[in-house]
């Protein structure tokens, strides 16, 4: 029961992130500064994985955000990552 519950708020803290923060969420496209809080991952972890091809990135030089995630590459790297604790 506590993991559902642990679920249950990670999720209504990532839709607070997404909601406070000032980038908006495009479609399947997250801003880098949502994906930082949302995951905890840190900017090196995310160039890693760019880099090896674990999750796309798109590059929007005319804007504040800057870097954007897909979140369908984010949710398939938190499944493959699942694990029984």
């Amino acid at each position: 029961m506590d993991e559902i519950q642990d679920l249950k708020n990670l999720v209504q803290e990532m839709v607070s992130i997404i909601q406070d923060n000032q980038s908006p969420v495009l479609g399947d496209w997250i801003p880098q500064s949502v994906t930082l809080k949302c995951t905890g991952l840190s900017k090196s972890t995310l160039y890693r994985l760019r880099k090896s091809g674990v999750i796309r990135a798109s590059y929007l030089s005319d804007t504040r955000a800057g870097l954007f995630y897909r979140a369908s590459d984010l949710q398939k790297l938190l499944n493959d990552n699942e694990k029984l604790i």
